[in-house]
């Protein structure tokens, strides 16, 4: 059972790291590595026996010089805003959803800090070399590369497996460990290589600014436990960096790639240089800006509470500069402490690093998750549970059950927590389902044993009900979602492993024992994507690839009775433009909102910018019936697809609600290797209301049925065959004003 006290003391702190890190606008707090200061912290948390505000002070102030800590039980200090300071140059935090590891809409930034670069590039510019090495021969090996590399920016070294069929396997680009030494060091990455892999494609990237030099850059084969050197060709010289696969590619329109003889080590490098105009950040993202005279106070709890100001003034414009009281003494001496304290490799074995990763997806979301008001129960009790398993959890596994049971009381469907040093895991040849409140395969390979129709009851004799119970109290999301996410990986395991199934087929129970042989696995299409099923009535599937062949297909489609779209999953490339032949006046409608924070705990929200697609009509117009086949497994872009069609009656909607959760991914590495990924703006439907955990829900509802599947029937596509016979009964509406968020 773990300390109660000690429990407490971590809320505290991690209240604490979240308004540093996020609302404390030093250049301390701007420079720190706070995913090394939340292991050091916690740590320091754990081992404590003095008094908890010294820690507390001992911790911040070196980060955060005017912070005051005082007991709970008296008034706080008197505050004086700092004085010498330009007061029109005011410097604070703006967030923009919140920059973490997305280089993609969302940012952070602090004001008037005009030279600063932010730690990770925010323009996407890079400097990337390639190469790629056939591997069949050594299918169910491993591979390692090294190199030897030195650096003023950020240099990661990168390595994927290619499968057939264009798909992915094992893939590291050292995004939890980046290089930033200036001397020179060796590093590598080591993976597995698939059964099915086809090749081993790995390389090196400058990120951003700055310049590196590489060499010895190596890669090496295993099979039947012998390593072998491949022979990298003219490796890393200039004249190699051609255009043809057995060479190296560059790649990064910013940046110059040279042959450079290195002084210390006394032999050809090779050197890539970021040559782009330097990249100033703005003054600001947008015009709200923190009072400066109304500091943060909180009660942390534990007797202990702060006051800290959220807004400071700079002591030159544009300048770098020091807020507050100088403290660059005590502020080096805490990162020489942290530097000495680390571990050689965090693992999430280690209880410290297990609760700062806990402490950082915490604070993601209590200050900058735009569905808060969705969570299911009190957050900051979700994050005492979790303290509470993380003491107790025995290995990664355990702690990963920990933090997804943690993140899933947020409902968001786009939410993950993955781990890469896990393998990826396989599955069986077949696809499940939930039909009549009981688990069913609805497709599966013949060689699985299984039957279309078959009915799971056990699971390596466990209740395959209990099972899903289990499983979907992981998933974050709406309850369609859930399920439909859970059945996903319910039969996940390690490759080649086998597992066993209890089935009820024609009133009979019968054991069959599978075989995870797959990573993935959809049945062979039973039409084509672009098929006319009925005279005059045509069939196009939505989540296959369908241009440019779009353009010499929609003239039928133009002319045909009637048009069932195919949407029950996520559409390919750039097929919302269907939407341009099915709408009649451009639109500009808001219907995304990236929420601007300058204040912590969701208070006193800025505002928000919305955002829509601005779509306007193209001919030829499709005017017959027009259906579409919808279902939980569409989510984001595909309910993006959809809302329009709801909204503006672009059709009838057959089939299942939506997945209800839309939105432009975040994301943020954490430590030992796990990643976070979270909705990072709001979406609504079009007249306002709420899409978040609803969806989009059919104008008819069609389950499929158990004797439908067994007899191979598509119930939802005959209840749309049957609609586009009819005669239209709606009308398309006009593009009304846009949407505004309230």
């Amino acid at each position: 059972m773990a300390d109660q006290t000690k429990i407490a003391e971590l809320k505290a702190f991690a209240k604490l790291y979240g308004y540093v890190r996020y609302f404390h606008p030093s250049d301390q707090a701007f420079k720190l590595d706070w995913d090394a200061f939340a292991v050091y912290g916690a740590r320091r948390v754990l081992e404590h026996s003095g008094t908890f505000d010294e820690v507390l002070k001992t911790l911040f102030l070196p980060i955060a010089p005017s912070l005051d800590v005082f007991p709970s039980t008296e008034n706080p200090p008197l505050f004086r805003p700092p004085e010498g300071g330009d007061s029109k140059a005011l410097v604070a935090w703006q967030h923009y959803g919140v920059g973490a590891d997305s280089n993609h809409i969302y940012s952070s930034l602090r004001t008037n800090c005009h030279d600063e670069v932010t730690k990770k590039s925010r323009t996407g510019d890079f400097g990337n070399i390639t190469r790629a090495v056939a591997v069949k021969d050594f299918q169910g090996g491993r591979f390692r590369i090294r190199a030897s590399v030195k650096t003023t920016g950020q240099v990661q070294l990168w390595a994927r497996v290619d499968l057939g069929s264009r798909k992915k396997g094992f893939f590291d680009n050292m995004a939890d460990r980046p290089i930033r030494s200036e001397d020179w060091g060796t590093y590598e990455i080591e993976g597995e290589i698939d059964p099915n892999a086809v090749r081993v494609v790995f390389g090196a990237f400058l990120l951003g600014g700055g310049q590196c030099s590489i060499a010895d850059f190596q890669l090496e084969l295993k099979k039947d436990d012998e390593w072998q050197s491949i022979d990298l060709t003219e490796a890393l010289s200039v004249g190699a960096l051609g255009i043809r696969r057995r060479n190296w590619v560059k790649r990064g329109k910013r940046y110059s790639f040279d042959e450079v003889n290195d002084e210390e080590i006394q032999r050809p490098v090779l050197s890539i240089q970021y040559g782009g105009k330097p990249r100033r950040q703005p003054a600001k993202l947008y015009q709200e800006m923190p009072d400066q005279n109304a500091p943060l106070i909180r009660d942390l709890g534990q007797g202990v509470s702060i006051q800290m100001p959220i807004c400071l003034s700079s002591t030159d414009r544009g300048r770098k500069h020091e807020m507050g009281e100088s403290k660059a003494d005590s502020y080096i001496e805490l990162v020489r402490a942290m530097e000495e304290s680390a571990s050689s490799e965090d693992s999430n074995s280690d209880v410290a690093v297990r609760i700062a990763n806990l402490i950082i997806v915490w604070n993601l979301f209590q200050h900058f998750y735009p569905y808060f008001e969705s969570i299911n129960g009190d957050w900051e009790q979700h994050l005492v549970n979790a303290l509470e398993l993380a003491f107790t959890d025995q290995s990664e596994e355990d702690f990963l059950v920990t933090i997804q049971r943690m993140t899933a009381q947020l409902n968001d469907g786009h939410l993950r927590v993955q781990s890469e040093s896990n393998p990826d895991l396989a599955q069986p040849k077949c696809v499940l389902d939930l039909v009549e409140e009981q688990i069913v395969v609805v497709a599966c390979d013949q060689d699985t044993g299984l039957e279309v129709g078959d009915v799971i009851k056990e699971i390596d004799e466990a209740s395959a009900d209990e099972r899903l119970v289990f499983s979907r109290s992981l998933v974050s999301g709406s309850e369609q979602w859930k399920t439909y996410l859970a059945l996903q990986g319910f039969l996940r395991g390690p490759l080649n492993s086998r597992t066993k199934l209890g089935i009820r087929r024609q009133g009979e129970f019968e054991e069959k024992v599978l075989v995870r042989d797959a990573f993935t696995w959809a049945p062979p299409p039973k039409r084509s994507r672009f098929e006319e099923i009925q005279p005059g009535v045509m069939y196009v599937d939505l989540r296959a690839k369908l241009w440019p062949m779009w353009f010499f297909k929609v003239w039928k489609l133009a002319h045909a009775k009637g048009v069932i779209f195919d949407l029950r999953g996520y559409p390919s490339g750039l097929n919302l433009l269907v939407l341009r032949f099915l709408i009649t006046q451009k639109e500009n409608d808001r219907w995304m909102f990236v929420r601007k924070t300058i204040y912590p705990d969701q208070e006193k929200v800025a505002g928000v910018e919305g955002i829509g697609w601005n779509l306007k009509p193209w001919k030829p117009h499709i005017g017959g019936r027009v259906v579409f086949l919808t279902n939980a497994n569409a989510i984001s872009y595909s309910e993006s697809i959809m809302g329009y069609v709801e909204h503006y009656r672009l059709g009838d909607i057959v089939g299942l609600a939506t997945a209800g959760a839309n939105g432009d991914v975040n994301k943020k590495q954490l430590i030992g290797g796990l990643t976070v990924r979270w909705t990072g703006l709001r979406v609504l439907k079009h007249d306002g209301s709420q899409h978040h955990t609803i969806g989009v829900q059919p104008t008819k509802e069609v389950n499929p049925t158990l004797q439908g599947i067994r007899d191979g029937v598509d119930e939802q596509l005959d209840a749309a065959l049957e609609i586009v016979n009819r005669p239209i009964e709606y009308a398309r509406t006009t593009p009304v004003a846009s949407t505004q968020l309230s």
